[in-house]
C-alpha cells in the first residue's frame, strides 16, 4: 500500500514542476533612500528589455511566462526614485537607461535527492545613468535575487516583486551612492 501512495505523489510533483509559472504586471516597492535633489529623472528602457517572453524550464524550475514587464519596471522606477527626484517622462536632467533586465526563476532550496523544493527569482540587469546631454555619468550591472523563496505554483509574482525591488535598490546604490564611471 505504501508504494502505491508514493507513485501518485511523485507524478503530481512532476506535473507541478513542469507547469508554467506566470508573472504579469507586478507592483514592486523598492526601499531606496537618497538625498532630496532638485533634479528631475526619467526612465529609458532600451531594446534589450523585452515586455513579454517565455523562458524554458532550466535548473529544475520553470517554464516562466512574463508579461507586462516594462509596465512593472516603469512603476517600480517611479516608486524607487520619487522621494529624491521629480519623475519626468521626456526632457529630464538625468535618465536611468536600463539596457537589460531579464527575470528568471531559479532554485531557492533543493532537497537531499536534488529536487527543487522552492524557487526564487533573479533579475540580470545592466543600467547607466545619463545626464541631460546623453553623457554617461555612471554604470552598473549585476544580478539581483529575491529576498524570499516560495514553494507554491502561484507565488512566482511575489518573488519577482522582491527581485525587482532588489534590482532598483542595487541600482540606486551603484549609480548614486557609490557611482562607477
Amino acid at each position: 500500500m505504501r508504494a502505491l501512495l508514493l507513485v501518485p505523489v511523485s507524478l503530481l510533483a512532476a506535473c507541478a514542476v513542469n507547469q508554467t509559472h506566470r508573472v504579469g504586471e507586478i507592483t514592486a516597492r523598492p526601499n531606496v533612500a537618497l538625498k532630496k535633489s532638485s533634479q528631475s529623472i526619467g526612465l529609458k528602457l532600451s531594446d534589450g528589455v523585452k515586455d513579454a517572453w517565455v523562458s524554458p524550464r532550466e535548473n529544475g524550475v520553470g517554464p516562466l511566462e512574463v508579461t507586462a514587464w516594462t509596465t512593472s519596471l516603469s512603476a517600480a522606477f517611479a516608486t524607487a526614485f520619487a522621494d529624491a527626484f521629480t519623475i519626468k517622462n521626456g526632457d529630464s536632467d538625468l535618465v536611468l537607461d536600463i539596457q537589460d533586465a531579464e527575470l528568471k526563476l531559479v532554485p531557492g532550496a533543493v532537497d537531499a535527492n536534488g529536487y527543487v523544493v522552492s524557487g526564487a527569482a533573479q533579475v540580470r540587469f545592466k543600467a547607466q545613468l545619463l545626464d541631460r546631454t546623453g553623457k554617461q555619468v555612471a554604470v552598473t550591472a549585476g544580478t539581483s535575487k529575491s529576498k524570499t523563496t516560495c514553494s507554491a505554483m502561484d507565488c512566482a509574482p511575489s518573488v519577482a516583486i522582491s527581485a525587482v525591488e532588489s534590482m532598483y535598490e542595487a541600482i540606486a546604490q551603484d549609480l548614486f551612492v557609490n557611482p562607477k564611471t
